[in-house]
């Protein structure tokens, strides 16, 4: 152990050196993560007052917008011989509704032969996790979540199968109708994290565009996916579509446009 009058030598020594580089290289300035960026009156006017803009227009352009959805919907479920369509909402504004063409038409439960064969696969899939060390330990929890949600869904189609309401056309309604719900609350995010910062107006509208442009245009055909993917798999895989492709896919496509728009803006001034 080192003497008390050594060991003050030596911090002493490690305090001069600290000095010295602060000397020399003078003060940094912070990284933004870390740092205050300077609130401007504009800035704030910008975080309050384009949310409540956004939202306004979301909202009073509700109708137009399902409009324009349900037809989108329609056109690619009738290419595709998905066996359903929108139903048009009372009033023009509310929820979308999907139903089947016909009573025959209905996705049904899936047979004895896919549910064990998806149960092996499961398995076999949480098996082989194991393999996965070091790493690609991230890997291995993901495949796990994956596994254990289709598991979860066939045991609970095979031993409670009336329980089992929920229908397809109810999942793809609800795939474009929480997609909305996110739009919704797109605008306020953005002027809590985005809208505060330093950058023309030109250039917050340019990417708020963007942003808004790929949900408008991402959210119909993903629930045609959703439908096209059900008709030929069965409501089997309705749970494990929707918490890979569904509002949790959702809200991560918002943050991955977030963080890209945010990466671009300007050098921000720190207090």
């Amino acid at each position: 152990m080192l003497k008390p009058e050594k060991r003050d030598a030596a911090f002493s020594r490690a305090r001069q050196a600290l000095r010295d580089a602060r000397a020399r290289h003078g003060r940094k300035a912070l990284h933004r993560s870390i740092g205050r960026i300077a609130l401007t009156p504009g800035n704030l006017a910008y975080a309050i007052g384009l949310p409540i803009l956004l939202w306004i227009l979301l909202v009073g352009f509700k109708a137009e917008l399902m409009a324009l959805w349900r037809a989108v919907m329609d056109f690619w479920l009738a290419y595709l011989g998905v066996p359903l369509r929108s139903v048009a909402p009372h009033p023009p504004d509310a929820d979308i509704a999907f139903a089947p063409l016909a009573p025959g038409d209905a996705f049904g439960l899936p047979g004895t032969t896919l549910m064990l064969a998806t149960a092996a696969v499961s398995v076999a899939g949480w098996a082989l996790s194991y393999r996965l060390q070091r790493e690609k330990m991230p890997l291995r929890y993901l495949v796990r979540i994956l596994c254990g949600i289709q598991l979860s869904a066939t045991a609970a189609i095979w031993f409670f199968p009336a329980s089992f309401s929920f229908t397809a056309h109810d999942h793809v309604a609800g795939v474009v109708n929480n997609g909305y719900r996110v739009m919704l609350a797109i605008p306020f995010m953005l002027g809590a994290g985005y809208y505060v910062f330093n950058a023309n107006l030109l250039k917050k509208t340019w990417y708020t565009a963007i942003i808004f442009g790929y949900f408008v245009v991402m959210i119909p055909h993903k629930a045609v996916v959703h439908g096209f993917l059900l008709q030929h798999g069965s409501v089997l895989f309705m749970p494990l579509l929707y918490m890979c492709f569904g509002t949790t896919f959702d809200v991560l496509a918002f943050i991955a446009l977030y963080s890209w728009a945010a990466s671009n803006l300007p050098e921000q001034t720190l207090v």
